[in-house]
């Protein structure tokens, strides 16, 4: 192995964590199950071909099993992009960003102060709290943005009844 092929190899394996990671955010298969032969010695084990793609040779699996978890990858990450492409100018999607973000507030400050964030937003109690403090929240903005239209209600009405006949119009 040359300098160049050495420097190439040590790269893929210091982002190799990343890739399997990534594959196991996509559900994306990249683990075989791998028999020896029966007259060789070893054991029926799962294989990550991604993780051992250096050594596929010695499992004799042939490298085009990784080559297509990689292209299955290469595929779902393409799709992934053009879907978050079109969220990206959407603001009703960033919108639910900011509101996922301000539910997960509570827990932040539990993780701060050293507690398992994780398993608390998980069980019941954090799943029921997570719901009060979403209605909590979203009733301090839905009160006041009534009680506003209450006091005009006429420009309201005006505005429905112009609404109104513009559909009707078409």
């Amino acid at each position: 192995m040359n300098d160049t092929a050495q420097k190439a190899r040590n790269a893929m394996n210091q982002m190799m964590g990343d890739a399997v990671l990534s594959f196991d955010l996509l559900r994306i298969p990249h683990v075989v199950f791998y028999q020896p032969a029966p007259m060789a010695s070893g054991y029926a084990q799962n294989l990550d071909v991604i993780v051992n793609a250096f050594d596929l040779y010695s499992f004799q699996i042939p490298p085009q099993r990784a080559f297509d978890c990689i292209d299955m990858a290469i595929g779902a990450y393409e799709r992934e992009r053009q879907k978050l492409l079109r969220k990206s100018f959407n603001p009703l999607y960033w919108l639910g960003l900011l509101i996922v973000w301000v539910l997960r507030l509570p827990f932040k400050l539990l993780e701060a102060a050293g507690f398992n964030s994780a398993k608390v937003e998980e069980s019941v109690f954090g799943k029921t709290l997570k719901l009060i403090w979403g209605l909590a929240i979203g009733f301090a903005a839905f009160i006041p943005a009534v009680l506003e239209t209450a006091d005009h209600w006429s420009m309201v009405r005006k505005f429905f009844d112009t609404c109104a006949s513009a559909w009707r119009r078409l």
